[in-house]
C-alpha cells in the first residue's frame, strides 16, 4: 500500500469515527434533513434508515405509527438498524440528552390495532449497541402470517438473532398469539426499567409480556429483565400445551435472569376442555440456571406454579410471594370425560412449582398466603429452602374420610431440605405419624413470624378476604435474628425494601448462626425502632399507652416526667409531653 492510499484509508477511518450524529424526529414537523429540531425528520422510519451505527435519534413527544402497507405488499413495522440508539421523551427543544423527560413527554409507537401492521418494532441481527429508550409501544396485533402462524407473534417488538438493550419502555395493550409484548428468537436482549401492562396472548398463547426461544438445538441465549413491572398480562390456552407464562415465557436453552422486578395479577387461563394444565402465571421457564432475585409475585394465577413454573434448575433470592393461586383445571367442558382422557395434573404450587427432576434453591424469601387447589399452596419443589419464611399458605382439606392435609404440606410439597427457616406446621406430625425430628431441619421453627399485617385468604378457594398485608417482621418475631449468615448471598445491597441487612433486634433473643449481628429469615430485615421522647413504651408507636405511662410517671413524681427539664413536675411538663406526642415520631 503506497503512502497516499494509506493516508486515505486512515482519513476514511477517522471520518467513520466522526460520523456519529444526533438526528432529530418530530412527527408534527414538515420533514427536513434531521440535523436540528427545526429541520427534524417527520417520519421515524426515514430517520432510522438515515442513521449510521453510533448515531442517536431524538424523538419528540407524540404518536407515531408505522405506515400501513399497500395491498399485496409485505407487513409493516418500524425496522430497527444495528448500532443506532433511539430515544423518546423529548419536548422538542432539548440540547442535552439528560434534559429529556419521557414521563412528561410521552412518545408512543403504536400499530393502533391494525392487523396489517404485524409488529410495532422489528429487529434482525441487532447487536448490544442497539438501544431503544423511553417509548410506549402499543397496539400490535401480530396478524395471521409470519412468525407465530395464526395469531402472530411479537405485537410490540419482534427480535430475531438480536441482542439490543431496551430501557424505560412501556409495552401495553399488544395482542398476538405468542410474545404479545416482545418475541425473542435466538438473541440475548436486555430489558431494563420497562413496564409490561395488559398484553394478551390469545389463540393458544404463551408469553404475554415476553416470549423467548432458541431455534437451533444446543444453543444458549441469555434474557435479562431488571427493574421491570409485569401487571395484568394474560395468556389463553387453545390446545394441549399452551397458555403458559403470562408475564414471561422462556424456552429451553434460554438462561433467564430476573432482578428487582414486580409481577402482579398475571393470568394463565385454561381452555376448560382437553388441554394440559397452564403453567407459570407470572413466569414459565423451561431451561436451567434461572435466577430470580429481589422480585415480588402478587395475585398471579394459573394451574401449576401460579407465581413461577420451572422445568429446570432455579435459584430464587430475597423475593416475596403473596396471594398467588394455582387452581384446578376444569376439563371436558364440565362434563364427565371419556375414559381415554387422562385427569389433568393441576392445582399445585401456589407460589412455585419446580419439576421433580429439577432443583430449586430458595434463600431469604417470604412466601405467604398463597393457595393451591390440590397441595403445596406454597411451593412444590426439590432442593433447598434457607433463611426463608413460609406461612399461611393453604390448600383445601380433602373430603370423604381422607386423612387431613397437614399444614407443613400446604407450605412445602415434594422433598426440599429446610434450614434456618420459619415454616408453619414444620414440626407438627401428620395424623398417625411420628413427630418430625427437629434435627432434620437445623435452625428452623414453626412459630408465628409476626408479620406486621398478614394477608387473609380463604382456605377453600384462596380468595382474598381482606386487604393485602404487610409482611415485614415485628420486634420479637421468631424469624428475627434467626437466619444463618453463611446463607446470606453476597452482593445484596439490602433487603427487599432496600433497607440494610444484619440489623439486630434488641427485643429478640438471637437464635441464628454466624456471629453478631444475625440476619433475619425472609425477604425483609427488621430495622431498628426509631424512638422519640414521647414514645414511653418504646414500641415505635405513639398511642394511648404512652399517655398512660406518662401519667403514671407524673403521678409518681418520677424525674422522667420532667419534659421541660426545669427540675419541677407541673402542668408545663404535661404541655411539653403533649406537644411532643402531637408532633409524632420522625
Amino acid at each position: 500500500m503506497n503512502c497516499s492510499v494509506l493516508m486515505l484509508a486512515i482519513a476514511g477511518g477517522f471520518a467513520g469515527l466522526a460520523s456519529a450524529d444526533v438526528l432529530y424526529v418530530d412527527g408534527g414537523g414538515n420533514g427536513g434533513d434531521g440535523l436540528s429540531w427545526g429541520t427534524a425528520f417527520s417520519d421515524l422510519q426515514v430517520a432510522i434508515d438515515a442513521a449510521q451505527p453510533g448515531d442517536q435519534l431524538w424523538v419528540r413527544k407524540g404518536l407515531y405509527q408505522p405506515l400501513v402497507p399497500a395491498a399485496g405488499s409485505s407487513d409493516s413495522a418500524y425496522l430497527l438498524v444495528d448500532g443506532v440508539e433511539i430515544y423518546g421523551g423529548f419536548a422538542g427543544n432539548e440540547t442535552l440528552l439528560e434534559q429529556r423527560d419521557p414521563t412528561a413527554h410521552l412518545t408512543t409507537l403504536s400499530a393502533a390495532g391494525d392487523p396489517a401492521v404485524l409488529h410495532v418494532l422489528e429487529g434482525n441481527g441487532l447487536g448490544p449497541g442497539t438501544l431503544i429508550d423511553g417509548f410506549t409501544i402499543a397496539g400490535g396485533t401480530g396478524g395471521d402470517t409470519g412468525i407465530g402462524g395464526v395469531g402472530g407473534a411479537g405485537g410490540g417488538m419482534l427480535l430475531s438473532d438480536s441482542s439490543p438493550t431496551v430501557v424505560g419502555c412501556v409495552f401495553t395493550q399488544n395482542s398476538t398469539r405468542i410474545g404479545s409484548g416482545v418475541y425473542v428468537q435466538d438473541g440475548s436482549p436486555e430489558f431494563l426499567d420497562c413496564d409490561f401492562l395488559g398484553n394478551q396472548s390469545v389463540r393458544s398463547g404463551e408469553g404475554g409480556g415476553i416470549y423467548a426461544i432458541i431455534t437451533q438445538p444446543g444453543q444458549t441465549q441469555a434474557l435479562l429483565v431488571s427493574g421491570c413491572v409485569f401487571n395484568n398480562n394474560s395468556v389463553r390456552q387453545g390446545h394441549w400445551a399452551t397458555g403458559n407464562g403470562a408475564g414471561i415465557f422462556a424456552g429451553e436453552g434460554v438462561v433467564l435472569s430476573v432482578l428487582d422486578s414486580d409481577f402482579t395479577s398475571n393470568y394463565g387461563w385454561h381452555n376448560g376442555t382437553f388441554g394440559n394444565a397452564v403453567v407459570g402465571g407470572a413466569i414459565a421457564v423451561l431451561g436451567d440456571d434461572t435466577l430470580i432475585q429481589n422480585c415480588s409475585f402478587i395475585t398471579n394465577y394459573s394451574n401449576l406454579g401460579a407465581g413461577i413454573y420451572s422445568a429446570g434448575d432455579i435459584q430464587i433470592v430475597q423475593s416475596l410471594f403473596v396471594a398467588n393461586r394455582a387452581v384446578g383445571a376444569s376439563t371436558c367442558g364440565g362434563f364427565d370425560c371419556p375414559s381415554d382422557v387422562p385427569d389433568v395434573y393441576s392445582g399445585w404450587g401456589g407460589a412455585l412449582f419446580v419439576n421433580s427432576f429439577a432443583i430449586a434453591d430458595i434463600v431469604q424469601c417470604t412466601i405467604a398466603s398463597n393457595w393451591s387447589a390440590d397441595s403445596g399452596g406454597g411451593v412444590v419443589c426439590n432442593g433447598t429452602i434457607r433463611n426463608s419464611v413460609l406461612w399461611d399458605n393453604r390448600s383445601p382439606q380433602p373430603c370423604c374420610g381422607e386423612d387431613p392435609l397437614p399444614l407443613s404440606r400446604m407450605q412445602i410439597e415434594f422433598n426440599a431440605s429446610v434450614e434456618y427457616s420459619c415454616v408453619e406446621g414444620l414440626l407438627t406430625p401428620a395424623l398417625g405419624e411420628d413427630p418430625p425430628n427437629p434435627n432434620n431441619f437445623p435452625g428452623s421453627n414453626e412459630l408465628d413470624p409476626m408479620f406486621v399485617a398478614p394477608t387473609p385468604i380463604s382456605s377453600g378457594f384462596g380468595w382474598l378476604t381482606g386487604e393485602l398485608g404487610d409482611h415485614h417482621l415485628q420486634s420479637g418475631s421468631p424469624a428475627a435474628d434467626a437466619g444463618n449468615n453463611a446463607f446470606l448471598p453476597g452482593g445484596l445491597s439490602g433487603d427487599l425494601s432496600g433497607n440494610p441487612r444484619l440489623i439486630d433486634d434488641p427485643g429478640t433473643v438471637d437464635t441464628g448462626a454466624g456471629g453478631y449481628p444475625i440476619v433475619d429469615m425472609g425477604a425483609f430485615e427488621l430495622q431498628e425502632i426509631t424512638l422519640c421522647d414521647a414514645d414511653l413504651t418504646g414500641d415505635g408507636v405513639l398511642d394511648i399507652f404512652d399517655v398512660f405511662v406518662f401519667l403514671d410517671l407524673f403521678n409518681a413524681g418520677h424525674p422522667d416526667a420532667d419534659f421541660n427539664s426545669d427540675g419541677v413536675l407541673d402542668i408545663f411538663d404535661v404541655f411539653a409531653f403533649l406537644d411532643l406526642f402531637n408532633a409524632g415520631c420522625p
